[in-house]
């Protein structure tokens, strides 16, 4: 089987046109996934449910992922006097909406608070680490733990 590389099509106001390789590849269609329709999901209504055996210092409540036809997973995480160590099986961004959250990998330490945020590649060794912090994050792909990924 052969890999196909992405190309797209640049115009230039000169009117010359340029075939260049794309840098990421086209997303992969998962045909098996009905989408949900578009929805209004508040805040208010959420309810936040221990995260594996972390329960006590992480409480998520999943906002969107394969059970609404989708790749992408967010949701909210709380945590509270966490110290969590683990290996991202998904790429990540975590935003902080309230207090600070340091997310530790071999290379650095990063510590954000409110209004800032943390990109995470698959397969990145970190140790999360709050006092107390609530975020928002986004996970591709949301079905991660099947191993389709």
């Amino acid at each position: 089987m052969a890999y196909q590389i992405p190309y797209r099509v640049e115009c230039f106001n000169t009117g010359m046109y340029v075939l260049r390789q794309s840098l990421f590849a086209p997303p992969r269609e998962n045909h098996s996934m009905t989408k949900a329709r578009a929805q209004t999901i508040r805040f208010k209504d959420l309810t936040f449910a221990p995260r594996f055996e972390h329960g006590e210092m992480a409480q998520v409540s999943i906002v969107s992922g394969t059970e609404m036809g989708t790749r992408l997973g967010t949701g909210f995480a709380r945590f509270t006097q966490a110290h969590i160590p683990w290996t991202v099986q998904y790429d990540e961004v975590i935003l902080v909406l309230s207090g600070n959250l340091t997310v530790h990998t071999p290379q650095d330490s990063m510590t954000v608070g409110p209004q800032d945020s943390i990109w995470l590649p698959n397969g990145t060794e970190v140790i999360y680490e709050s006092e107390e912090a609530l975020v928002f994050y986004a996970i591709e792909p949301s079905n991660w733990a099947e191993g389709s990924a």
